[in-house]
């Protein structure tokens, strides 16, 4: 488990950075608070496939086998929109967080109907429309955590990487949201993952 951090006192360090970086937009949004807008979220039994395995009230998955027959995705039951914060945590592994408007056919962010993030051991890639861009490299660790901020009215999804010290940002993306967006994920087998 990671070390707790003072969140407010690492939003007021992303939200200094945002406006260095001259993300102006994505500063106000944040500042509408991210806090305020925690949500708690449960995965949907309905989108696992039958090798992912769902535990403490549908909070916690696992893929426990690959096979080419099902998806590895699953979604949460809540759908989103207005102004949401939400972290998961992984781990040691690989895994594609995100966010759909619906089921995605193959892979999150590989159409214009999903947004993700994907993480490996060594590097952290943003996705979106089937292109990929690489965000960061990191050493393995044996725990990742992702925030995840939506502001739907505005347009706004950005992800941060979250460690003891608070969070860093890894990508926002500017769309014009036109349904409600389900956090969405893509397992990794024997990679156990958990909302916070």
């Amino acid at each position: 488990m990671l070390e707790r951090y003072d969140r407010e006192g690492a939003v007021k360090v992303t939200l200094y950075i945002l406006e260095k970086m001259g993300l102006n937009e994505e500063a106000a949004s944040l500042r509408g608070g991210m806090e305020s807008n925690d949500c708690h979220l449960t995965l949907d039994p309905s989108t696992a496939a039958p090798n992912v395995v769902l535990s403490e009230g549908n909070r916690r998955a696992l893929l426990k086998k690959n096979d080419s027959e099902y998806t590895s995705l699953v979604l949460c039951k809540e759908v989103l929109t207005e102004r949401h914060y939400w972290e998961v945590e992984w781990g040691p592994g690989s895994l594609q967080v995100g966010m759909a408007y619906q089921m995605p056919a193959k892979e999150l962010g590989e159409d214009d109907q999903s947004w993700a993030i994907s993480s490996d051991r060594q590097v952290i890639m943003a996705f979106h429309k089937n292109k990929g861009i690489s965000v960061m490299t990191h050493h393995p660790q044996d725990k990742y955590r992702v925030g995840v901020y939506l502001d739907w009215p505005t347009g706004i999804l950005a992800f941060y990487k979250i460690s003891s010290k608070g969070p860093i940002h890894l990508r926002t993306f500017h769309a014009t949201f036109t349904k409600p967006l389900y956090p969405a994920f893509a397992l990794s087998m024997d990679i156990p993952m958990a909302l916070c």
